[in-house]
């Protein structure tokens, strides 16, 4: 996997520096059956951290940081056999509610498993201090190639599919992905298969096989991997500011890799030894960095560690070394104003700077103190004055925490301003006031006081973190070996240690007009767009800086409005933890009248000061029509816009808020440090009560844009295409994209107010609170809020608005669309199979299918067959009707639709037949390992209030539904299962099966040639959104559904059905 992590860049991410500091230890050697071993200083951890740390250097000279989970120490005794399945902490693929994009209907489905928690895993990561900057000029993308490659097999296990296939038995994962200057391996699996998996794992890095024949396999996936990326905006971004790197910087390299630089333009002889080269040359034990941790102890994960990585060898080859450089970039090129098209409809403006290099500078963050106030968004702010002007609705700031804008060699220091349509017209205007605000910066920053609080919002941060997973630790910890010293490791990354005002004003003189670089990006230009980049194909055109904006800027002077941020009411002081007598083990109903129910559960686990308050404002107004729908979702908005400036502080101090629209009302919930959250829901509430007295006429048309932006870009990712069109075919009401595009030209803020002044007329209160908070303190909260937003009337229960799903006709139908998007190769093939209402019972059973149909699933459409990158199976829980779907996504230019849901059926139906002759043991292993993946425990507090969560929101309310699914799970028999699967897939009679067929087909370049689109002379997006069915007349008669209204009409309607039993 090819990994550009683009992380938060408008705040900086805050420490601290107040933290308990253990013994050290100094460095010291002890014999060892594996040599020679030195122990490194320990790291220093956070009060809240209760694992032990130990970092240990091998003979060959690899480090590795072992991690025991003390407080949860488990024995591994004799009777417990390696091959027997345990815990997992794998996110499981029944899919209990699906991923959700601002612009659409997010609450259609209930989708990951949020009902489901994880419990702990071991896990394992190793980073190699080499990417893909070292890449060999004549094979770019190598590094991508052998990170594929070291996965096929070793001389000690030279089964393919060996590692993957035992990880995923006992419920683990296993990745990998490749940076710039590092690659990172991990997985994570129980404690009873570390050993084992451990020992394959390292084998990958002592003697990989890197298998002749698996090179086409590997290649193939490469490309699917860069075909899925290309029509993304931000790579396409990141390629054109590559190709302005100099020669001698690395970041000009073609990273990613594909079937040219893989295959066109090598021969498999000449790549296949390169690729040995390359690792007999940078995969070295002295260049790699090793983070393990588990629920066993210290000696034993040790151990562990020197026995099964000791013999990676050390090759005595000089690594690459990046230096700082004066001109990383042609600055020439650089210094310019690119006009750049977009993929999905928008406008931006990004105004960045090529700096030096700052990710050895982690004791001062200079630039990550300039990140979190050029990224602030309070009173005083860049983004408040752009807002007050309606020129702009967003703004970032920073640096992307990645390898291509942070490296050894320099930092791409960038501000991205989202645009209005008045913007667009007053680009000059935008950029004036972008460095007006610098020259403020450049007169008031350094503040000592502003980084003071920084500082303390770092401390408090880390003093006070939740647990992460024991992956994204091991994870973490790899990488942050390559960047700090021992005792560093952990808090490294996260605390401000030192205050140095003449380094941030450094920074700060860099960012001039002289060397800043200007990208607007946007689908349509008024200019012509006359180059193109090679790899992505993005087309551009760039002019001079005009000199008298040059001019204008080096003299600007300060505006007024401008100011740093105003001192942060929301910083909490209090951590004092609630004492309970009695906690129960699920949430307790605590208030129960017509207008308000309260469930409450404190906190005995987690023992932090944090909290969760989340309130459901149960109206049927959201779901009455698709007009209705779009004035929640506006209103919500402008609502957001309107208390931005107030709560930012809320968010810098490490608070969170959310306002958003569910299928069954408005969810309002805060989460994190207690002390403050009653003040963070009051102002909430406040917004919603003042909101028609701030509304602003301009900002609604700004959003109407924006919105109409949002539809249009869901219609363009095959992915979200599919899923909108899926439930539109089952599923009413459900308000997909394109009907919510066409109600946004009648929207008024006449409207708009009328249904915000209507809104709380009839509706009702559903609450949890969990955590560090006592009943009568989250009671209070509650009554606050609703005595400030003032409900006229409760609704009763009889009106709680439903959603219905449609019965599909036994057989099959297809569902077969054009992609929207004329540069995007990629199809997406989903099969759906509809069972009916639903138990609990029926939901473990296709639970425990899909898990075990997961694996070979993915190695024979994936890895043998090579269908695409992208393959996954799913169960489906719509509103209690249950289902399963296959996806596939693929790409045009390699195979069919047709061909797909051919190789689809194939599998399913063969591994559906082939089900009875599982062996007993494989089918026992797989239900122990879905009983233990339930029998969790969750990690942070937010994973428990959002299970119980889910359960109110979808007014299901069991809350010890895992205990439910585990009983029944534990006594499933493989003949259970396999008659309900015949039941869903009836692959002796396809007659009998209800199975939907939905296909988004990507456009090859002939057909992009071919459509017309809209006039790029001007900035309209198109009138109306408009489904292009399409159809082959060697199908059967009514096989092709091409009109969804009539086919919705048509089909009756399942009662409504709750997954209770």
């Amino acid at each position: 996997m090819f990994k550009r992590q683009k992380l938060d860049i408008t705040n900086a991410k805050m420490a601290e520096k107040d933290v308990k500091t253990p013994d050290r230890k100094k460095n010291f050697s002890k014999k060892v059956s594996g040599g020679k071993l030195e122990y490194c200083a320990t790291p220093i951890k956070a009060d809240s951290d209760k694992k032990d740390y130990q970092v240990i250097k091998l003979k060959n000279g690899l480090v590795a940081t072992i991690v025991s989970d003390t407080p949860n120490l488990i024995e591994l005794g004799a009777s417990d056999d390696e091959e027997s399945p345990h815990q997992s902490d794998q996110e499981h693929p029944s899919d209990k509610s699906e991923s959700s994009a601002e612009f659409s209907d997010s609450d259609a489905e209930d989708g990951t498993d949020d009902k489901g928690s994880k419990e702990k895993l071991a896990a394992c990561a190793l980073t190699v201090e080499v990417g893909s900057f070292s890449d060999p000029l004549d094979i770019q993308g190598l590094s991508h190639f052998l990170e594929h490659m070291v996965f096929m097999g070793s001389e000690k296990y030279p089964k393919e599919n060996e590692f993957d296939s035992y990880i995923r038995r006992f419920g683990g994962s296993d990745n990998a992905f490749t940076e710039c200057e590092y690659t990172t391996y991990y997985f994570e699996c129980p404690e009873k298969q570390l050993l084992k998996a451990m020992d394959i794992f390292s084998q990958f890095f002592i003697k990989p096989l890197l298998k002749w024949d698996a090179i086409n396999r590997e290649r193939e996936a490469i490309e699917s991997e860069f075909q899925e990326a290309f029509p993304c905006d931000s790579y396409r971004k990141d390629q054109l500011l590559c190709s302005w790197a100099t020669k001698d910087n690395p970041a000009r390299k073609f990273t990613w890799g594909n079937q040219y630089t893989l295959r066109d333009n090598v021969t498999d002889k000449h790549l296949y030894n390169t690729v040995k080269e390359y690792r007999e040359t940078h995969y070295s034990a002295d260049r790699m960095k090793l983070a393990v941790q588990g629920r066993l102890s210290l000696d034993v994960l040790r151990e562990w560690v020197v026995e099964c990585f000791s013999k990676v060898p050390k090759f005595h080859n000089k690594a690459d070394v990046f230096k700082p450089m004066a001109e990383p970039f042609d600055m020439q090129k650089f210094c310019r104003f690119y006009y750049v098209k977009s993929v999905k409809d928008l406008s931006e403006i990004e105004v960045r700077w090529v700096l030096p290099p700052v990710v050895r500078k982690y004791r001062t963050k200079p630039l990550k103190y300039l990140s979190f106030i050029i990224g602030h968004e309070g009173r005083g702010s860049l983004l408040s004055y752009l807002k007050k002007n309606v020129w702009a609705l967003a703004l970032q700031a920073g640096y992307a925490d990645d390898g291509l804008n942070c490296n050894d060699i320099y930092t791409i220091f960038t501000i991205g301003i989202t645009l209005t349509d008045e913007g667009r017209n007053r680009i000059q205007d935008v950029l004036n006031a972008t460095f007006s605000y610098l020259r403020m910066l450049r007169e008031k920053a350094p503040d000592k006081r502003l980084f003071d609080e920084v500082q303390s919002l770092a401390d408090v941060g880390f003093r006070f973190q939740e647990e992460p997973s024991a992956r994204n630790n091991a994870e973490d910890i790899s990488q942050c070996m390559l960047m700090f010293p021992p005792e560093d490791y952990l808090r490294g990354d996260a605390l401000y240690f030192e205050y140095n005002p003449d380094e941030i004003k450094d920074f700060l003189s860099k960012m001039t007009p002289s060397t800043v670089n200007l990208m607007y990006i946007s689908k349509n230009h008024e200019v012509h767009l006359d180059q193109e980049e090679f790899w992505f194909k993005t087309k551009y055109s760039s002019q001079p800086i005009p000199e008298k904006w040059m001019t204008a800027w080096e003299n600007i002077e300060m505006n007024p409005e401008f100011d740093l941020p105003e001192k942060n009411e929301f910083i909490s002081t209090d951590f004092t933890m609630v004492k309970h007598s009695k906690i129960p083990k699920y949430p307790s109903k605590i208030t129960n009248t017509d207008l308000v129910e309260i469930w409450y559960k404190g906190d005995e686990t987690f023992q932090l000061p944090i909290a969760a308050v989340d309130i459901l404002i149960v109206t049927p107004k959201i779901l009455l029509s698709a007009e209705t729908s779009v004035f929640t979702d506006m209103f919500l908005k402008l609502l957001h816009h309107q208390l931005i400036e107030e709560l930012y502080h809320a968010v810098a101090a490490d608070l969170e808020y959310t306002i958003a629209s569910k299928e069954i009302g408005i969810h309002v919930g805060v989460y994190g440090y207690n002390q403050n959250l009653n003040l963070l829901v009051e102002r909430i509430a406040e917004g919603f009560n003042h909101f028609n007295e701030k509304a602003e006429e301009s900002m609604l048309e700004a959003f109407k844009k924006l919105f109409a932006q949002g539809y249009y870009n869901n219609t363009l990712q095959a992915e979200s295409l599919a899923k909108e069109l899926r439930i539109s075919a089952y599923m009413t009401p459900f308000y997909s994209s394109s009907e919510k595009y066409r109600q946004l030209k009648s929207i008024t803020m006449a409207k708009i107010n009328e249904f915000v002044d209507r809104f709380f007329e009839e509706v009702h209160f559903q609450a949890l609170i969990q955590g560090n908070m006592s009943a009568e303190a989250g009671e209070r909260i509650v009554q606050k809020f609703m005595n400030i937003v003032k409900p006229r009337q409760p609704l009763l229960q009889d009106k709680f608005p439903l959603r219905r799903v449609k019965i599909l006709p036994k057989g099959e139908k297809c569902f077969r669309i054009q992609s929207f998007n004329r540069d995007d190769k990629n199809c997406v093939t989903t099969v759906y199979y509809q069972l009916g209402p639903g138990t609990i019972y029926e939901h473990a059973i296709l639970e425990l299918f899909v898990m075990i149909m997961e694996e070979p699933l993915f190695d024979k459409l994936r890895t043998q067959q090579q269908l695409g990158y992208d393959v996954s199976a799913t169960v489906r829980d719509t509103d209690g009707i249950l289902g399963m779907s296959v996806s596939v996504h693929s790409q045009i230019t390699k195979f069919t639709v047709e061909h797909v849901k051919d190789r689809i059926d194939e599998f399913v139906q063969g591994f559906v037949k082939s089900f009875p002759e599982m062996e007993d043991e494989d089918f026992q292993d797989n239900q122990s390992s879905l009983i233990n993946l339930k029998s969790s425990v969750d990690t942070y507090l937010k994973q428990e209030s959002r299970r119980n969560f889910e359960e109110i929101k979808s007014q299901e309310f069991v809350f010890d539904r895992l205990e439910k699914e585990i009983e029944h799970i534990s006594k499933l028999d493989k003949n259970a299962v396999f008659e309900l699967i015949k039941k869903l897939v009836s692959p002796d009679n396809n007659a009998e099966h209800k199975k939907l067929v939905v296909q988004v087909v990507g456009l090859n370049e002939q057909e992009s040639n071919n459509i017309d689109v809209a006039d790029s002379s001007n900035h309209q997006l198109p009138d109306d959104i408009v489904y292009n069915f399409l159809s082959s007349a060697t199908a059967p008669d009514g096989y092709f559904v091409t009109d969804l209204d009539e086919w919705n009409k048509s089909l009756p309607e399942y009662p409504p059905h709750k997954l209770v039993k």
